[in-house]
């Protein structure tokens, strides 16, 4: 019977070891898929793109400090100089200077000073001043100064200020001065 009885514990223990195993192995998968274990995307200190991805870098999330582009460029992030004759696309956050030819579009936050030929769109929070040919939309709050011939558009709420001939709209609360030779709207 003695036999017996360490047969039983050895088979506990080998029991134990296993589901001590395998816990620690789901451990293990549960922290490498976490968004802390995944890796930042690449940085490149400048990027130049004919038509993306014919240029310096094929990787659209990548972020940079300079990025020159002819028709269509695309990275993930910007922080310093954006120059972009055609369209610009940036998945996430801008902060710096940005001067498009045609269309830009800022998918997370901006900060500083965007200068567009037609339109500017951004998705995120708005922080300083955009200049636009045609149409500005800020689905986020905007702090700072908006002005476009055609018609400023601000989902998130306004603390600032927005000149159009056209059209002004502020859906947020906020609000400080609106100048429109036709319409102003701050619901």
């Amino acid at each position: 019977m003695i036999v017996s009885t360490k047969t039983t514990e050895t088979k506990r223990v080998g029991r134990v070891g296993i589901l001590g195993g395998l816990f620690l192995a789901a451990v293990f998968l549960v922290l490498s898929a976490s968004p802390a274990a995944i890796a930042e995307p690449a940085h490149h200190p400048a990027n130049f793109t004919v038509y993306f991805p014919f240029g310096t870098n094929q990787d659209p999330d990548i972020s940079t400090n300079f990025r020159m582009s002819l028709i269509y460029g695309r990275v993930g992030a910007v922080r310093g100089l954006d120059l972009n004759a055609g369209v610009s696309l940036i998945n996430r956050d801008f902060g710096g200077i940005q001067a498009t030819g045609l269309y830009s579009q800022v998918g997370g936050d901006f900060k500083g000073v965007g200068l567009t030929g037609l339109v500017n769109n951004i998705h995120g929070d708005v922080t300083g001043v955009q200049i636009s040919g045609l149409v500005n939309f800020d689905r986020g709050h905007m702090t700072g100064a908006q002005f476009a011939p055609l018609f400023n558009f601000v989902e998130g709420g306004l603390s600032g200020v927005q000149f159009t001939s056209v059209y002004n709209s502020n859906r947020g609360k906020g609000g400080f001065l609106q100048v429109a030779a036709m319409a102003n709207a701050n619901e």
